[in-house]
């Protein structure tokens, strides 16, 4: 399974959770800009409502249909009003000024039932029959001082082409700049995961190097942050690795030099000198002990003393108890026969270690 690296999964990382936050507050700006523009067109089109109201109310007094056709035209020149309706009373049509409407005005209706009887304005999302395209309407009645009921109804319908258009332009900008953005954050991602990951990469060399047997490595890192101490920990390791190396190689020099000075010494030795360890094997056996037991160090060394005298044999059983019981002895005589001479030998043992007699 192939591995990926530690750059690509913080690049990864780093880089999705600018995308993810870039593009939510890139949507909560476009939803906040689409909800700002569609109320700037509401209270643009409920001001025009109560200027065409508050201009139409006297005509609406005096019956004055040729002034209030006046003002739906007035208020009609303006290109994003889709039509103004005025209704008298009575909810027949006192007024008509639309522009863009499948029919004309031969077929428009009286106020319809669900508009009548209402004292305050309404804003609602959709125009009437006849238009197509979204759009606000509203319904304002017109009302006189000290009077408690309509004496006319004016109804606006205001198109949203133009805030829609401004909606997609705000939407595409804020795509652009969510875009930029996003570069940008992968851009820094990808650098502040290359700070990270380069001086991590070049401590992993090392260490493989290290483990080579290459002490002469060094780490120059320079980011001011844990990563550098990593680096200047790691140097010191080494340089402390180094120094026990050497020391022990200084050590193993001495006890080399110190391990062939005895050897020296047991050879010349006059006496025959043999060690055994605690398991019974024999692990010295020097050229006086091979002239006066009659075996040589080669047929000796390796080997259980039972294996090459007997079990009965008198220096097998001292041995023996020695490791067994911790038992020494010193000038203690002892017969021996070689090949037809018999002999007597003066033997001492003693314990030189916790793993091994002599």
């Amino acid at each position: 399974m192939r591995r990926t690296t530690l750059r690509r999964r913080l690049t990864f990382l780093f880089g999705t959770t600018i995308v993810l936050i870039i593009s939510l507050v890139g949507w909560l700006v476009s939803r906040q800009s689409r909800q700002v523009l569609i109320g700037q067109a509401r209270l643009t089109a409920l001001a025009i409502t109560r200027s065409i109201a508050a201009a139409s109310s006297n005509d609406f007094f005096s019956y004055n249909f040729v002034g209030l056709e006046q003002k739906a035209e007035e208020a009609a020149k303006d290109p994003n009003v889709a039509y103004v309706v005025l209704y008298d009373k009575e909810g027949e049509v006192a007024a008509f000024s639309g522009q863009g409407r499948s029919g004309g005005e031969r077929d428009l209706e009286r106020m319809p039932a669900e508009l009548s009887g209402r004292m305050e304005a309404v804003v609602r999302d959709g125009m009437m029959a006849g238009y197509t395209g979204a759009g606000l309407e509203v319904i304002q009645p017109v009302l006189l001082p000290e009077s408690d009921i309509a004496w006319g109804t004016v109804r606006l319908g205001l198109r949203l082409d133009y805030i829609r258009s401004q909606i997609n332009r705000t939407r595409w900008a804020i795509f652009g700049l969510s875009l930029m953005g996003v570069m940008a954050g992968w851009g820094v991602a990808a650098y502040f995961t290359r700070r990270i990951t380069v001086p991590l990469g070049r401590l992993v060399d090392a260490t493989v190097r290290v483990s080579e047997g290459d002490l002469e490595t060094q780490i120059a890192v320079d980011t001011s942050d844990e990563v550098q101490d990593l680096a200047e920990n790691f140097n010191w390791m080494v340089e402390r690795i180094k120094e026990q190396r050497d020391s022990l190689e200084t050590s193993l020099r001495e006890i080399s030099s110190l391990k062939r000075y005895s050897d020296l010494i047991i050879l010349s030795m006059t006496n025959g000198l043999l060690t055994v360890d605690n398991r019974g094997t024999i692990t010295t056996f020097n050229r006086k002990a091979e002239e006066i037991l009659g075996v040589g160090a080669d047929r000796a060394v390796g080997r259980d003393p039972e294996e090459i005298w007997g079990r009965d044999n008198p220096v097998t059983g001292l041995l023996g108890r020695g490791i067994r019981e911790s038992w020494t002895v010193s000038g203690m005589e002892m017969p021996w026969d070689i090949e037809g001479d018999p002999r007597v030998l003066e033997v001492a043992t003693a314990l030189i270690q916790e793993e091994g007699y002599c």
